[in-house]
């Protein structure tokens, strides 16, 4: 953007500077090289010179009377010219000095015109050439068109060097249109602007376009998921409530009340997790600071015991090593993965955990069934779940993985899937570390 500036700004120059060069030509032409105007010129600069060596070559190489030389002048220059003693009450006397110095000397009487006074003779008497009339250099038709001339080149350039931009945001303008009207494949395409600057800007504009395009789809699909994701615990609701108007007996009354309870848990557990995963749209707002990682390990453990039931859930030793994080969000991050891995293993689960440069790595495995390969990036989406052995009959609202990516995420770690030694699935957490050399 500083280059199409700065190439606008030296063309405006270059244009003035153009139209300037022109009409000092012309004026030029009209005060050195037109020869009707030459003595009527109002340079001065070429008058008194041109006055007093014609006086003194006249005087001294031809012996031309004063009084002749005065008349020869005043014919040529069609103006009255008389000789008088440069001691006259009607010199001033700065006039004087100039004067008696051998010099020339101008009057100026604004209204009037211009007195000119030349030493000539024996430097006692002086030629007196008055009024010589000033004239404009340029005349009022000339002023007016040589400010047009200056107006409408720069203008003239400004729209050349400024109609690719205004090409492009035109392009602009009708593309966002578009959007706005619901077109979100609205791209600015198939016009070359001619400038770089202009080009980049066009892309990052249809970048744009693209990233809010694919923001909107993921946030459609995520409405229409969690619309689907309620339908099910709804409609069970709305059926055991007619059952439960129809039942007779106390005890079938007291069952579907449990269920019905269950049923609401279930819906609450769900608004909690979108809230969640609302909630982590960036880092910005992260309070972060060193986490020991052994002991966060320990807590979840113990608050998962419910879950682990006849499993084992192993905390292989880490050490001392912390990372940079939000506690209560790391310790979600575990709680997330302890909880998947207990959902699909067979009878156990380690976690582990090993320093790698300014990272530490995190490794929850499970003998499970694993992930296949092709469904590794899909499984972190909301609501994304895996046929056969990780569906839906497993438990589970398809938030738990979107949300460990999301809190990654927003710590600047990362989380990928691979195949465990115990022959299950294994996630590995990359995590910066507290004393990291990148912070």
């Amino acid at each position: 953007m500083n280059r199409l500036i700065l190439r606008f700004s030296l063309g405006t120059l270059g244009a003035f500077l153009t139209v300037i060069l022109l009409w000092t030509g012309f004026v030029y032409w009209r005060l050195n090289l037109s020869s009707e105007e030459t003595w009527n010129s109002p340079s001065t600069q070429l008058l008194l010179p041109m006055l007093e060596t014609g006086a003194k070559l006249a005087l001294q190489r031809d012996g031309v009377p004063l009084e002749r030389f005065a008349q020869g002048i005043a014919r040529i220059l069609e103006q009255p010219v008389r000789l008088q003693p440069i001691d006259s009450p009607n010199i001033f006397e700065q006039h004087r000095e100039l004067l008696r110095d051998g010099k020339p000397a101008t009057r100026l009487t604004p209204g009037i015109g211009n007195t000119y006074y030349v030493p000539v003779g024996d430097g006692k008497r002086a030629l007196i050439i008055c009024p010589i009339e000033s004239k404009l250099l340029l005349n009022p038709p000339q002023l007016i068109a040589f400010i047009l001339s200056i107006t409408l080149i720069i203008a003239l350039t400004g729209y050349i060097l400024a109609r690719p931009m205004i090409r492009m945001m035109n392009s602009m303008a009708a593309t966002a249109r578009q959007v706005m009207e619901g077109d979100l494949s609205a791209r600015i395409t198939g016009q070359r602007f001619g400038d770089r600057e202009c080009a980049e800007l066009v892309a990052t504009f249809n970048r744009l376009a693209d990233h809010n395009q694919t923001l909107f789809e993921k946030q459609q699909h995520l409405f229409q998921a969690i619309a689907h994701e309620m339908r099910t615990p709804t409609a069970r609701m709305r059926f055991k409530l007619e059952m439960l108007a129809t039942a007779k007996s106390e005890a079938k009354k007291e069952q579907l009340l449990q269920e019905l309870d269950a049923d609401l848990d279930e819906l609450d557990s769900f608004v909690k997790e979108l809230v969640v995963y609302n909630s982590l749209d960036d880092g910005s707002a992260l309070n972060k600071s060193a986490v020991p990682v052994a002991s966060t390990l320990k807590r979840e453990r113990e608050a998962l015991i419910h879950l682990i039931g006849e499993r084992t859930v192993e905390l292989l030793d880490c050490g001392d090593l912390s990372i940079l994080a939000e506690e209560r969000l790391f310790a979600r991050v575990v709680r997330n993965l302890v909880s998947n891995a207990l959902r699909y293993t067979k009878s156990r689960v380690v976690v582990s955990c090993e320093p790698k440069g300014d990272f530490v790595l995190i490794h929850v495995d499970d003998d499970g069934p694993g992930v296949p390969e092709k469904d590794r990036i899909r499984i972190f989406e909301p609501f994304k779940r895996l046929e056969e052995s990780r569906g839906k009959a497993s438990g589970g609202l398809g938030l738990g993985l979107a949300i460990v990516r999301r809190i990654t995420q927003v710590h600047g770690a990362t989380i990928d899937i691979d195949t465990s030694p115990l022959g299950g699935a294994r996630f590995t957490l990359c995590w910066p570390r507290a004393d990291g050399r990148s912070f």
